[in-house]
């Protein structure tokens, strides 16, 4: 029904985003950004959530690595920790999703 062709629409917004985000380097605003998004995601996530939490696993990622020495190693730790867990949720969701195993 309508619903779910929005809920669609809504998901490709937030998707097309953050890959704009991320494209331009913005790592910590795309973090920001998926984690609010996020928040509102049903647990567990469905397979069409798959794209915005394999984002958000690349998101901490990123942030971990790109702001060096800003971040304390617990800091660090904890974006990975955090991208981990997410990358492990997606997985859980879509398994045959290739860019949720990055």
């Amino acid at each position: 029904g309508d619903e779910g062709t929005e809920a669609a629409r809504r998901m490709r917004q937030v998707e097309a985003k953050a890959d704009s985000l991320h494209q331009l380097g913005r790592h910590l605003t795309c973090l920001e950004y998926l984690e609010g998004v996020a928040d509102e995601l049903p647990s567990p996530a469905t397979r069409r959530q798959v794209e915005v939490l394999w984002r958000l696993a690349r998101a901490y990622h990123q942030v971990a690595c790109s702001q060096g020495g800003a971040l304390s190693r617990e800091e660090r730790h904890s974006y990975v920790s955090k991208g981990l867990a997410t990358a492990f949720c997606a997985v859980q969701a879509d398994g045959g999703s290739a860019r949720a195993h990055m």
